[in-house]
Order: C-alpha cells, then sequence, then structure tokens
C-alpha cells in the first residue's frame, strides 16, 4: 500500500487543530502528516493499517500518532451496508504547540512519556465517559475553553493503559 503525505493546516493559529469526520464510511488514504494525531472513534468499526499492521477498531476506540507514523482507517463492509455514519473527532498539533521545551518540564512528564511513545502509535485503552464527553466538549468550543479542554484531554489519556 502506497503512504502519501497528508497536509493538515491550522487556520486559527492556535497551535492545534480539532476536525470531526461524520461520513458514510472513511475516506482518508493510508498516509502521515507532521504532526501528532489524537482520535476518538465514536462511532465506526473495521481495520486500522497501522505502519505495519493490521489491528481492528471499533467505537470508543482511542489512538494517538506521532509525526511521520503511517496509518489509516478502512470500515468493514458489514459497517458501510448497515448505512450508518462513521463518526471521528481528531486533534492534530505540534509538540512545541505551547513553546519550545513546555512538555519537558517535569511536571508533564506523564503526557512528555506518551508522546514519545507515540511515535510508533497508540492504542489507549479503558477510555473513560469523562475522556468521551470531552473529545464531544472541545468540537464546540473555541478560545481559551478549546485549550483548556485539549490539555485536560492529554492530562485525562496519560494516565490511560497503552497497548
Amino acid at each position: 500500500m502506497k503512504v502519501i503525505f497528508e497536509h493538515q493546516s491550522n487556520p486559527s493559529g492556535a497551535g492545534f487543530l480539532v476536525k470531526e469526520y461524520i461520513q458514510t464510511h472513511f475516506t482518508s488514504p493510508y498516509h502521515f502528516h507532521d504532526l501528532y494525531e489524537l482520535i476518538l472513534i465514536k462511532k465506526s468499526y473495521g481495520k486500522l493499517y497501522a505502519a505495519k499492521k493490521i489491528i481492528n477498531f471499533q467505537d470508543n476506540d482511542v489512538y494517538l500518532f506521532g509525526p511521520d507514523f503511517a496509518h489509516c482507517f478502512y470500515n468493514e463492509k458489514s459497517f458501510i451496508e448497515k448505512g450508518e455514519k462513521a463518526h471521528a473527532i481528531a486533534i492534530f498539533f505540534k509538540k512545541d504547540f505551547l513553546g519550545e521545551g513546555f512538555f519537558e518540564n517535569a511536571k508533564y512528564v506523564k503526557v512528555n512519556e506518551l508522546l514519545g511513545k507515540s511515535t510508533s502509535g497508540l492504542h489507549l485503552t479503558k477510555t473513560t465517559p469523562v475522556i468521551q464527553e470531552l473529545f464531544s466538549n472541545i468540537t464546540k468550543q473555541r478560545g481559551l475553553d478549546e485549550l483548556i479542554t485539549f490539555l485536560t484531554l492529554l492530562s485525562q489519556i496519560s494516565q490511560l493503559p497503552q497497548s
């Protein structure tokens, strides 16, 4: 499978970008980008092509992909035939979106470790209703509220088991 570079622009200048996808099935090709991607699969199932692995994904899965990590989500035929909508919320960001070295501070060691591990992709297991609510809320927010929710999300997911 050929991998392509996918440019993610950030028109707001906020340092991170929130995108909500609601479509008949996921349509992104096998791709990589120069940003981190934190993604919640709200509604969908199928196969995740993650570098050299193929794994199943389902509703409420959360993944964190580091920069340059090739990936794509393909829906199972049975999901498409049901006529439901695939729904995901993705947040794209650079490690230094809060300034050079911000996450190297000892206070943020858990987040820094999480970002380091994401270079080979992470499935964040045992997500909580709080995490799911934060993802839903961030799609409706702007400005400081959006930033606070994103930082809260990073804090919450840094406490989760990873695989």
